[in-house]
């Protein structure tokens, strides 16, 4: 069986969300890169959710970092 390396892109800096998130997802499912994340602050909930759906409609798989320490957060 051959060894695999997992790699997830993350559209992150600093521990949030890049306000230009979208732009770096685009450009990263162009390339074939199937594993793309963020976190979870940095851009307001409907934007997250936005990116998520821009990543499963990319053929991608998407992941959400929780780095927030409580729900508000």
């Amino acid at each position: 069986m051959a060894l695999s390396i997992g790699f997830i892109f993350m559209a992150t800096r600093d521990d949030a969300t890049l306000s230009d998130a979208r732009a770096y997802i685009d450009a990263a499912l162009a390339l074939g890169v199937v594993n793309l994340g963020f976190k979870d602050v940095g851009l307001p909930r409907p934007a997250l959710r936005e990116l998520a759906q821009a990543i499963r409609a990319g053929g991608g798989c998407s992941f959400l970092e929780v780095v927030s320490l409580d729900r508000d957060g």
